[in-house]
């Protein structure tokens, strides 16, 4: 039997007329997300009104709302976009170590390049409701793997994993923090270096080796941003 031309294109044009739809559709809720982005990075969420939004984003009223219920909804987006950004770096820089304590230094270094190279978004996140999300996040599951592999091999002397994760949580916040502004470049990689090295004898690392670690991926992870300007 010969089937017609018509009816052999028929499920093709479909499929492509449902691609152009599904590619518009995504890219104008990544309008949204960039355009309340921008917005809270100079404010916060509260300040900021969905008719700002739309109007950053440059679409209609209505159609926010085929994207996000609410505001808290964009936000939360918003914050799952940064994170997995910074989550991807992570891997990719340091899926390749052998060494728990090397990964948990690069991965440290990584989050304050990422910091430096894009600005808006750690604005965001620190003019924001972010927050440490449990341990099961999918998106912190490397920090959590490598500090579970330290514990487990011996190399970090710590009583649980939530404890390694809330010292480096909590001096990436404190790096992002003091960074943010920083115009001197030698005190950014300086910075970052004092504080790798307290986060690794803070998982039980001996100072002078924590402090060789510290500067080598201050060095080769910090550096690039300032050669690469």
């Amino acid at each position: 039997m010969t089937v017609s031309p018509i009816t052999a294109n028929a499920v093709p044009a479909i499929d492509q007329e449902a691609k152009v739809r599904g590619g518009r559709r995504d890219r104008t809720r990544q309008a949204l997300i960039d355009a309340g982005l921008h917005l809270i990075a100079r404010t916060s969420l509260s300040a900021v009104s969905i008719d700002e939004i739309v109007a950053e984003a440059n679409v209609a009223k209505g159609t926010f709302y085929n994207h996000f219920v609410d505001k808290d909804e964009l936000f939360n987006a918003i914050v799952d976009s940064v994170r997995h950004q910074v989550h991807s770096r992570v891997v990719a820089e340091t899926k390749a170590l052998p060494d728990p304590a090397r990964k948990v230094a690069r991965a440290f270094c990584v989050g304050l390049r990422y910091q430096l190279d894009h600005k808006e978004q750690v604005l965001f996140l620190m003019h924001s409701r972010f927050s440490i999300r449990p341990l099961n996040d999918p998106v912190d599951v490397g920090i959590v793997s490598y500090i579970a592999e330290g514990i487990a091999s011996a190399r970090f002397r710590l009583a649980t994993t939530e404890g390694g994760v809330l010292l480096v949580h909590g001096l990436s916040g404190a790096a992002y923090a003091y960074s943010i502004d920083e115009a001197d470049a030698f005190g950014i990689v300086a910075r970052g270096q004092q504080l790798a090295a307290i986060m690794l004898r803070g998982l039980g690392l001996p100072t002078e080796e924590a402090e060789m670690i510290a500067a080598q991926e201050a060095d080769l992870i910090l550096r690039r941003h300032f050669a690469a300007g």
